[in-house]
């Protein structure tokens, strides 16, 4: 085998292993980088839909106090604009179902909610002012409480996944630079080897043609530097003996 050979051959194979470890990196990458985007998309917007949905009914909660403290008007706003908000949030969060139980959790809500307009807005008419505390107490608030309950269990769902996900990405982040380590060693590995190679079939059989020549040159004695291998060293161990035969 030539010189050359072997050297490009050893460099090509550190090459090819530095090439392959550096494919899997960034296959690891691209992966971890499609994950947290759909992790962060898909559970980040069914929690702004929960905190959408919260602040509706605060709005709503409001715009019943407001009713029944004489300002019709006003509490009717707050009632509608807490409507449409809630809504939007529960459109959204049903749209968007990522976890398991998540349908029966948002079929849930929307079950809580219904009951809690019911409550809330379509028994208004019919309430006195005396009786407005045992009501709203008893009724109204009760089913308020129940559907921030449930919303809150949304929001604790998706935000128990992201904090799942985070774990499960510092989990692939390690897998996607363990390639890279293994192949830093593997290179440091190599290196010693092939540098081991070099001194052996070809530092040394140098050095021990330069020692012949220098023992023939004071002694005149035999010059056999003893090279095993088959390549251009060997060829020039070959062309100096030829050389030395056709001086004697």
């Amino acid at each position: 085998m030539k010189i050359r050979f072997k050297i490009v051959a050893g460099f090509a194979l550190l090459s090819i292993m530095l090439a392959i470890a550096g494919f899997f990196s960034i296959y690891e990458l691209k992966r971890l980088n499609l994950s947290v985007h759909e992790m962060l998309e898909e559970n980040y917007k069914s929690i702004i839909a929960s905190k959408m949905m919260l602040e509706a009914l605060e709005r709503e909660d409001s715009g019943v106090l407001l009713y029944l403290l004489g300002k019709q008007s006003e509490g009717s706003e707050l009632l509608n604009q807490g409507d449409s908000l809630f809504s939007s949030g529960l459109t959204i969060a049903q749209n968007n179902l990522t976890e398991t139980g998540e349908d029966r959790l948002t079929d849930e809500l929307s079950e809580n909610y219904r009951h809690y307009r019911e409550q809330a807005v379509h028994s208004l008419s019919g309430i006195s002012g005396g009786e407005f505390a045992q009501w709203y107490l008893e009724g109204a608030h009760r089913s308020f409480l129940q559907v921030k309950k449930s919303v809150q269990e949304l929001m604790d769902m998706n935000q128990d996944a992201l904090y799942k996900g985070a774990g499960e990405i510092q989990n692939r982040m390690v897998r996607s630079i363990v390639p890279g380590i293994v192949a830093i060693i593997s290179s440091i590995v190599f290196l010693i080897l092939f540098n081991y190679l070099i001194n052996h079939f070809f530092i040394s059989p140098i050095l021990r043609i330069n020692r012949q020549l220098r023992r023939y040159e004071r002694s005149l004695g035999p010059f056999n530097a003893d090279i095993e291998t088959r390549d251009e060293i060997k060829d020039l161990e070959s062309s100096i003996q030829d050389l030395i035969t056709r001086l004697r």
